[in-house]
């Protein structure tokens, strides 16, 4: 048993594989099928009103998965990019240093008073807030390689990724992302949006630091924004007037598979807006 040790583990195993192949090998026809849904929903009443939200997402869905019927497919075993890109005690941890280094960079001077005094300088209060933005910049890319950089090499090295230059369509986990990139430049966009998601929250516990005296007051705020974050992912709907909430806040920014794997819009009231070009753009 060369892979798991034991007989009924790698029974388990090469069943997944087996079931794997023979999702990406229907491909073509899990695509079709997509389509047809879509052209059954337009042929209901209430889909088929013209301008109207619901028949522009249909026909976004249709335009996005027909341009994905050329895409070849050659299929990869998953596991490796599964494993780097759903570490959550990564993500956890990565938060814990952003928040350490947001709230350090402007506690210790607001302790020995010297924020009001380097604010009170000519130049003082710009020279200073840009400073330390950068300086946060900084520590998000350095964490990011330390953490998320280490889980690339380890699972690379143990796992190991599969053919990178496969379409990303071959891999059963983002079998249905219209994405038009190959596995390695995913695993790419993947740390891109870890490092803009660390940034955003970096700036975002900075700005709260500057706003509030007590350290405490500023850890309370971003729990209860890391609340609202939650709220807002489980519970408001892609389709609803402030869809786009559901994919802006800090808790879908670290589910990036979540982010990539389907297709979906973001709607801000009667706005419509392609969350795989938006998204990607913002790296």
């Amino acid at each position: 048993f060369p892979y798991t040790g034991d007989f009924e583990h790698e029974y388990a195993l090469l069943e997944q594989v087996k079931n794997d192949y023979e999702k990406i090998d229907q491909y073509q026809k899990a695509i079709q099928d997509i389509l047809s849904e879509s052209d059954d929903l337009q042929g209901i009443s209430i889909f088929n009103q013209k301008n109207s939200v619901s028949s522009q997402s249909i026909t976004a869905i249709q335009r996005a998965y027909q341009s994905m019927l050329d895409t070849v497919t050659d299929f990869q075993i998953d596991q490796g990019v599964k494993a780097l890109t759903s570490v959550s005690i990564t993500d956890f941890l990565a938060f814990l240093l952003i928040l350490v280094a947001a709230t350090s960079v402007i506690y210790e001077e607001k302790e020995k008073q010297l924020l009001m005094l380097i604010k009170s300088t000519v130049n003082g209060q710009i020279t200073t807030v840009a400073s330390k933005l950068a300086a946060l910049a900084i520590t998000a890319f350095l964490i990011e390689m330390l953490l998320y950089g280490m889980n690339f090499i380890y699972y690379g090295s143990v796992i190991g990724y599969g053919n990178l230059s496969a379409s990303l369509q071959s891999l059963p986990l983002l079998m249905l992302s219209t994405l038009k990139l190959n596995v390695g430049t995913y695993l790419l966009l993947f740390l891109l949006t870890k490092l803009f998601m660390l940034w955003m929250l970096a700036v975002t516990i900075f700005y709260a630091a500057i706003r509030f005296s007590s350290i405490m007051e500023c850890m309370l705020v971003t729990a209860i924004l890391f609340i609202v974050s939650l709220f807002m992912s489980r519970m408001i709907a892609y389709d609803s007037m402030i869809g786009i909430l559901k994919s802006f806040n800090f808790i879908a920014l670290f589910d990036t598979n979540a982010m990539y794997s389907t297709y979906s819009q973001l709607r801000f009231f009667n706005i419509m807006l392609d969350k795989h070009i938006i998204l990607p753009l913002l790296q």
